[in-house]
Parts: C-alpha cells; structure tokens; sequence
C-alpha cells in the first residue's frame, strides 16, 4: 500500500520542493491540520484487513465505511487553504486510499453496496 509521502509531483514540478517540505515539515495550521489527519487516516488504513470484493467487508474491517467517509470529508477539505501543499497530490492519494478500503467516492458508499465493485474503483485509483 502507498503511504502519504509516495505523492508527489514531479520532480521537475514547481511544487515539488514546497509539497515535499510541508509534508516532512508542516508550517502551522492548514499544513498541520492536513498532514497530520492524513497521516492519521494512513495509519488507520494499514491496520484494518481488506475487504472482500465479492463479498463486502471481512471480520474487523468495520471501520472501511468509516475511513471512506473520513477520506471524503478530508476531499472537501481540500477546496480551502492548504499552504504549501500540492491539492492534486493530496486529492490522488485521497482517491487512492479510498479504493484500498473499497469506498466508492462518486456514490459515497461501499463500493459493494453501489455496484462499482473494488477491482473498477482500484484500477481508476491507480490510473
């Protein structure tokens, strides 16, 4: 599983620099508060099994509903400030977390519940 700090923009970027500082240094209040829950959300996504694709979701996994929603929420967070830190890494690590616990960002559910299925929402996530 990709962990925050594996988005970046690219090197050649002109936001390579600034992103990569605020995520290993976090400069004061919007940076803090955004790296800080996303790394929260990292942490507590490695935690929790998978879920079944077929199935829904496997014994324990029951924060998966939980997290999808955290990330959404986190989403909407990134129409405001974010300092230094690139939104569109952000948001594709967002969307990349998402389908690793098999939320469904457009319909805001399951992914099992909406009918996408994890496999479609983890292959757009990683394209």
């Amino acid at each position: 599983m990709k962990r925050l700090e594996s988005f970046k923009p690219s090197k050649q970027s002109s936001t390579y620099a600034p992103h990569t500082a605020a995520l290993m240094w976090p400069d004061g209040g919007y940076e803090v508060a955004l790296v800080y829950l996303a790394q929260s959300i990292d942490g507590y996504v490695s935690l929790i099994p998978q879920d079944d694709p077929e199935t829904g979701p496997v014994d324990g996994a029951v924060g998966s509903p939980g997290i999808g929603q955290l990330v959404q929420g986190f989403r909407v967070l990134l129409n405001g400030r974010t300092g230094r830190l690139d939104r569109t890494q952000l948001d594709s690590w967002a969307r990349y977390t998402a389908a690793q616990v098999g939320w469904c960002l457009d319909h805001e559910a399951m992914a099992y519940d909406c009918g996408h299925g994890v496999g479609k929402i983890r292959a757009e996530a990683e394209a």
